[in-house]
């Protein structure tokens, strides 16, 4: 692909079964995507409209199909004669072969998932499940794919980071709970928003219940609202963040919801109504960050309730880990990964010598290198030279639209012939939507797809991007120290190459 992706289809499904919360959470992306001058389809089941009325009235582009990646195909090339740029895939049913059969109009596969189950044919995995990282998805994705996996990739819409510094504010505060925000989802699958109403109605609180005007209780919970004084509905409510900002304390199912509350610092009481929820709220509850209910009865809720109500140095403990957990800018960093302009690469020629010089002293990059100097200029270029000719060594410029961005080197192991080490330097004035592990990415592909079954780097202890970057295309911690450097692998990257140019994202070396 040239240039930035500007043609984005998504494919998710929304129903009475599996809920809404993957529409949703896919519609806060493709207004950032919009926002970022991106054309957006929607290709869902039918019905899924109808049950998630954002949907409709997004502006978006909304084709319904049929189950299967040959109607989903059709779907993209009926809109888009020469296909999508990007095609963002929120569905568990499918998997790599339907990844894979999609590459036939989509020049960038993107992947959003939470279960860590099964594998994928993507070029950007996305999983914003607190407390997992990169490795999870170790031999489920190809070489070369970017892994965004962290709640900091929340996606949210941005009224959750507009109001995320006056909600902190208060909850350090530690005022009494006087407002309690229910939400089980969209479309209150098991009927859990009346058991948390019925257990908190009379007790004084005021209680707020978000629900979609799709959800088969809403009659139940109508009436529910006329007999309990202290509870008001809010049907397909645009106003959720500030409820939330508005509340003091909350009772929610474990799912993407549980992102907007910790952007906001609420505290809150957790139940698991889908089992792609669990692995969520376990380690929410884990980490402090919420309460989670073995079951979801009255008496369970209103003890919950009562014993967060009654200690406000809890609630300021909680509101503090939430917080760090979620900024709420998940949906501009997974924009940007999409939209990000493919990073090649080619031999290096001795006309880049004088590039990589500069890329590689640029800031105060130097006291990470394990030489720890600055290099004169001759000597580098005598180093160059030298190297080029060098048949163990595989000197790489990577391209972004035709411009130098970056360098990646790869030297054979010594008495390995199929391990690699790697090295890596950017163009500082390039940076931005991750260039350091787009083009690490990119030269790992080329190098599997030479034959390298093995890739290993020295990274500094202090070199915070670095780790990120080389964490996020793949790399694992081996434990091995030589004095302040690691040492990471890539574990066996052509078992899974592709031949698939990385289309993805980080922070810069």
């Amino acid at each position: 692909m040239t240039g930035a992706a500007r043609r984005v289809a998504i494919r998710a499904d929304a129903s009475r079964t599996i809920g809404g919360g993957h529409v949703m959470r896919c519609l806060t992306l493709a207004h950032a995507l919009a926002e970022r001058g991106a054309e957006v389809l929607f290709v869902v089941n039918p019905g899924a409209a109808e049950l998630v009325p954002g949907l409709a009235a997004s502006g978006f582009g909304v084709a319904e199909v049929a189950p299967g990646a040959a109607p989903l195909v059709d779907a993209v090339a009926g809109t888009w004669a020469d296909g999508a740029d990007a095609l963002v895939f929120d569905m568990y049913t499918m998997g790599r072969a339907d990844h894979a059969a999609a590459r036939a109009v989509a020049r960038r596969i993107a992947v959003i998932d939470d279960l860590a189950d099964r594998p994928h044919d993507c070029d950007i995995l996305f999983d914003q499940t607190h407390g997992r990282g990169p490795a999870a998805y170790a031999d489920l994705v190809p070489v070369g794919a970017l892994r965004l996996v962290g709640a900091e990739h929340a996606l949210l819409r941005p009224d959750f980071a507009a109001l995320r510094p006056h909600s902190l504010a208060r909850r350090e505060e530690g005022a009494p709970v006087r407002r309690i925000l229910i939400s089980f989802g969209l479309l209150d699958i098991g009927g859990l928003s009346a058991v948390a109403a019925r257990a908190l109605c009379g007790r004084g609180f005021a209680l707020d219940l978000v629900v979609g005007s799709g959800a088969p209780t809403l009659p139940d919970l109508r009436a529910l609202e006329a007999a309990c004084g202290d509870l008001t509905l809010h049907v397909d409510s645009d106003r959720v963040a500030a409820l939330m900002a508005a509340a003091d304390l909350a009772l929610g199912a474990g799912g993407s919801t549980s992102w907007e509350r910790c952007c906001l610092g609420l505290p809150s009481v957790l139940a698991v109504v889908a089992d792609n929820q669990r692995a969520i709220a376990a380690n929410l509850s884990a980490a402090g960050a919420a309460v989670l209910l073995a079951e979801v009865t009255e008496a369970a809720v209103a003890d919950a309730v009562a014993a967060l109500a009654a200690d406000a140095e809890a609630r300021i403990a909680m509101a503090r880990t939430c917080a760090a957990i979620c900024d709420g800018r998940g949906a501009a960093r997974l924009a940007g990964a999409i939209l990000a302009p493919a990073v090649t690469v080619r031999p290096a020629t001795l006309e880049d010598a004088r590039n990589v010089w500069v890329w590689r002293h640029a800031g105060d990059a130097v006291r990470f290198y394990r030489s720890g100097q600055t290099t004169p200029w001759p000597d580098h270029l005598d180093w160059f030279t030298r190297a080029l000719g060098d048949p163990r060594r595989d000197l790489l410029i990577c391209q972004a639209e035709g411009r130098a961005v970056g360098h990646v080197r790869f030297d054979a192991a010594d008495g390995a012939p199929t391990e690699r080490w790697v090295s890596l330097c950017v163009d500082p004035d390039a940076r931005g939507d991750g260039l350091g592990a787009r083009c690490l990415a990119a030269g790992c592909a080329h190098a599997a797809a030479g034959g390298a079954v093995r890739i290993h780097a020295h990274i500094h202890r202090d070199n915070a991007a670095s780790l990120a970057v080389f964490a996020r295309c793949g790399f694992l911690d081996t434990g091995v120290r030589e004095g302040e450097f690691g040492v990471f692998t890539l574990p066996q990257p052509g078992r899974a190459a592709d031949g698939h140019r990385a289309q993805v994202t980080s922070s810069a070396n």
